[in-house]
């Protein structure tokens, strides 16, 4: 077996480390992670690289824009007429120089080359696509006719559809046995699921040991979570995970310690399409179901906090069991999970706050707040609450057997009593929970819990400290058990109504987890608008007179600035014998307030701007 390989890049201007040490442990290996990680430029590093650690056997790289080439027949890009029927792939210099293009074209010369090739790509085209592709040499240069099956009509290369063109480059490269080491970008370009499937099946066959007959050493970068399949918990060491803002790839050795474990063992096999989206992404955001991320991804589009682009996707797992688990493996393979759970995996045990109760955020804030050993203080917070539940829960019955966690409770009573009780005592203010019996006590508890949950929001713990979701609702019925995504669903239509301080008000915990996620930034365009004006206006102002005119006003401008285009429009006035200016914005799609404006002959311009200009 010639596994493992090793490989050390330096590509000092993507990664902070100059260099990056990679290891292929099987003939299949799959680079992931978000657009600018490095991907790409470590896949052309490779291309060279790998040449000498393969025997010198033929090394070819596919490029994620292979059938760049041949979409120019395909977009409008002069305002001719294009003869499809003379579209070429070039002559017999291209074709003796197949293997170095990092195109579609050296695949197609591929076919013609060799038989055995274009008969087994061929065949697949034809039994699962409808299709036959054929090769014509015209003129000393290679043409390219498709035919779907039972049509007689031939047509060119450049009438077919991008997938199908990408499906035969792929398979070529892949039965092209003279070529032992395959690096393929983002071959998922083009293609429908189902499409993307079937071509990471074709992929997998090939793929082993370059030596052996048929198979080659294959490395493939991409975007698409239909391209992954972990099978098994071994599988993830065949992963190379890609991080943003110049770190190292993230590999896992096999055998390693962190794969022993069984939850997460038992979690790999489970993985959805949901979960894989987290390998592309930074900070995924775990919530417990479906209702959770209804309502979280819609507070994402009406608050425009672009978690998204942002490094963040909202994950629904399967309730709060999953949680341990799946932050160990997105921890594992260098992610930073944030989590919002319901105030019960709080109250039940620690298997949750003890994954993040030790981090330095976590114990930096409990240091500061007085508080030595954060575990210590969590134990001690908790043994004290169970305590005075015990010994003073009949004489507040009244208020917690009000809350969804008794009336829905299909645990045991005790269970069902502290987790309604946690919740009364997070949702009332300090002034209504010492009006109850014992209520300095319960005071005190509440102020040490909301404490430690401050401590672990630090690191990414959201509890939600009403209850669940369905706590927060305003409109929906907050006891459902049944029918949950639908109440949601009830909720965000009447929230639609509602002002986004309504929200704020009703939604401040769920809120400030998602702003936490997303490393909150509003997209505000007031301050370039500000700046741009004062560009113009302030030696509009300072060269103010009476008799300026709008002409008067446009040499100013250009003047003042390398071009003469301006968003705004100008309108000179006298005011009081004054002269003054009237701003207006002319723009359409920028929303800012506070035009029009008007500035007087010696007045502070950049005062009066910018408290006028307001988003």
């Amino acid at each position: 077996m010639s596994y493992p390989i090793e490989s050390v890049i330096s590509l000092p201007e993507v990664f902070l480390d100059e260099s990056i040490k990679l290891t292929f442990y099987s003939g299949l290996t799959i680079f992931v992670g978000p657009n600018g990680s490095g991907k790409t430029q470590v896949m052309k590093k490779l291309k060279d690289d790998l040449k000498s650690k393969v025997d010198g056997k033929l090394v070819r790289y596919l490029s994620s824009n292979r059938i760049g080439t041949l979409e120019q027949y395909r977009s409008k890009t002069t305002p001719y007429y294009q003869d499809y029927d003379s579209v070429n792939l070039g002559g017999m210099d291209t074709k003796n120089k197949r293997h170095e293009l990092e195109v579609a074209t050296g695949d197609f010369f591929a076919l013609d080359e060799r038989k055995d090739i274009y008969i087994k790509v061929t065949e697949r085209l034809s039994k699962l696509f409808n299709r036959n592709v054929f090769l014509q040499w015209d003129s000393g240069n290679l043409k390219v006719y498709f035919k779907r099956n039972k049509f007689s009509k031939e047509y060119s290369i450049a009438n077919e559809s991008s997938g199908l063109v990408n499906i035969v480059s792929i398979l070529a490269a892949l039965y092209d046995d003279d070529v032992k080491v395959l690096l393929i970008d983002e071959p998922e370009v083009s293609l429908h699921p189902q499409l993307q499937a079937f071509l990471l099946s074709e992929i997998m066959k090939v793929a082993g040991d370059y030596n052996e007959k048929n198979k080659k050493m294959i490395i493939m970068a991409t975007h698409s979570t239909d391209m992954i399949n972990i099978r098994s918990i071994e599988s993830l060491s065949n992963y190379v995970f890609f991080l943003e803002d110049g770190k190292s790839p993230v590999q896992i050795v096999p055998n390693s310690e962190e794969l022993k474990n069984s939850k997460l063992k038992d979690l790999i096999p489970r993985l959805g399409q949901i979960h894989k989206k987290a390998f592309f992404i930074e900070r995924p955001l775990l919530v417990e179901g479906v209702s959770d991320s209804l309502m979280c991804n819609y507070f994402d589009d009406r608050f425009e906090l672009y978690l998204g682009v942002s490094g963040t996707h909202v994950i629904p797992i399967d309730g709060k069991g999953e949680f341990a688990a799946t932050v160990k493996l997105m921890r594992l393979i260098g992610k930073k999970p944030v989590i919002i759970a319901d105030l019960d995996a709080f109250v039940d045990n620690n298997d949750i706050v003890n994954i993040f109760i030790n981090e330095e955020k976590v114990k930096s804030k409990a240091l500061n707040l007085g508080h030595a050993d954060a575990s210590a203080f969590l134990r001690t917070v908790k043994s004290d609450f169970n305590n005075l539940v015990s010994k003073k829960a009949e004489s507040i019955c009244d208020k917690f057997q009000e809350h969804h966690y008794w009336i829905n409770r299909e645990e045991n009573d005790e269970v069902a009593r502290k987790r309604a009780i946690m919740a009364i005592l997070m949702k009332n203010n300090k002034e209504e929970i010492e009006k109850l019996n014992s209520g300095s006590e319960w005071s005190s508890i509440k102020t040490r819990v909301e404490v430690l949950l401050d401590c672990l929001e630090e690191a990414g713990c959201f509890i939600l400290r009403k209850g669940a979701i369905e706590s927060y609702y305003t409109f929906s019925d907050e006891n459902t058990s049944s029918g949950k995504p639908s109440a949601a669903v009830k909720e965000i239509e009447s929230l639609n109504s509602k002002s986004n301080e309504f929200i704020e008000e009703n939604y401040f915990d769920i809120l400030r987890a998602l702003r936490y996620s997303a490393r909150f930034k509003s997209i505000d365009e007031t301050e370039s608008i500000q700046l741009e004006l004062l560009s113009e206006l302030a030696p509009i102002v300072n060269n103010l007179k009476k008799d300026t005119t709008i002409d008067d006003i446009n040499t100013i401008i250009r003047k003042a600035r390398s071009n003469s285009e301006s968003l705004f429009k100008y309108e000179p006035k006298l005011i009081d014998g004054m002269p003054a200016i009237e701003v207006d914005l002319e723009s359409k799609i920028l929303e800012v307030s506070g035009f029009p404006l008007t500035v007087k002959k010696g007045e502070d311009v950049i005062s009066i701007v910018n408290s006028a200009i307001n988003k």
